[in-house]
């Protein structure tokens, strides 16, 4: 694109219109003409009006060595999580995500939102269990190899936190980017094995119109969740976008509840009882 105080066909100064480098018009008109010329006499567009190229430094020199899981670029460290609790003090935690400095739907696990009561646990996969127990006529045991073995499926979805956009309730106007207003939403790809399959192998006692799903956290964060939804699109989630949960996002199993707020997607899964009322959580 021609840059300001480049000139046209005619000689007339190109000038930068609305300062977001958009040229006028007539500007581009008169350098397509002359483009359309330039072909007409087998002129090849690149060598009409081309300037020699200089070499920058990264051009000069040997780049850096192949990492074995990249990371992006230094100079995109802007594009980061702000954190609401950066001295780690005893209280929730807050990490939101940048949505003013990305583009397209689908957002990055290391910039998905998340919020954890109890920081985030070094949990060994191995070691992990996920128990199904309550009003079913066989108690199951999973480990995560084990649910790895059964059909997989996979969705586009958005989570979001209950307190997503609260700034906007403040009595006075708040100057904030989208990150401080909006940031407790993101959307990835989630793959992992619906709760209604593991369900079936249970068997479901008549009574039960509930079940509790609970966390592996410290706080062992629980909520009472209609079998109802357990039965339609609930998923026992394993991946994210592509690649293993992120630690702060669940790993290595959490629940997914299309279309309920963010909190009853209980993280760090390990128990699930069914239930005849829901309880009381905190």
């Amino acid at each position: 694109m021609p840059r300001t105080g480049d000139r046209n066909a005619r000689g007339h100064k190109l000038e930068a219109t609305a300062g977001n480098g958009l040229i006028d018009r007539r500007a581009l008109l008169g350098r397509g003409m002359m483009v359309a010329g330039a072909i007409g006499a087998g002129i090849g567009p690149a060598s009409a009006g081309a300037e020699p190229l200089t070499d920058d430094p990264w051009s000069l020199e040997v780049g850096e060595p192949m990492p074995v899981y990249q990371t992006p670029s230094k100079f995109e460290a802007k594009v980061a999580r702000t954190l609401s609790n950066p001295n780690f003090e005893p209280r929730n935690s807050h990490a939101r995500t940048p949505h003013h400095m990305l583009n397209g739907m689908t957002t990055p696990n290391g910039l998905h939102f998340a919020i954890n009561h109890g920081g985030v646990p070094t949990i060994d996969p191995d070691k992990h269990r996920l128990v199904i127990h309550g009003l079913v006529n066989r108690p199951l045991e999973f480990s995560l190899e084990t649910l790895s073995r059964y059909p997989m499926t996979t969705r586009v979805s958005f989570l979001e936190c209950g307190g997503n956009s609260a700034p906007m309730f403040s009595p006075e106007p708040m100057q904030e980017t989208v990150q401080a207003l909006h940031g407790l939403v993101s959307c990835a790809e989630w793959t992992g094995v619906k709760l209604s399959t593991l369900l079936e192998e249970t068997g479901i006692d008549p009574r039960a119109k509930w079940f509790i799903a609970e966390g592996a956290d410290s706080p062992h964060l629980s909520r009472s969740v209609p079998v109802k939804k357990a039965l339609d699109d609930a998923m026992i989630a394993l991946y994210q976008n592509g690649e293993r949960l992120m630690p702060g996002n669940g790993y290595p199993m959490r629940l997914l509840l299309p279309g309920y707020e963010g909190n009853m997607n209980v993280k760090f899964l390990r128990r699930i009882k069914l239930t005849e009322q829901p309880a009381q959580h905190v």
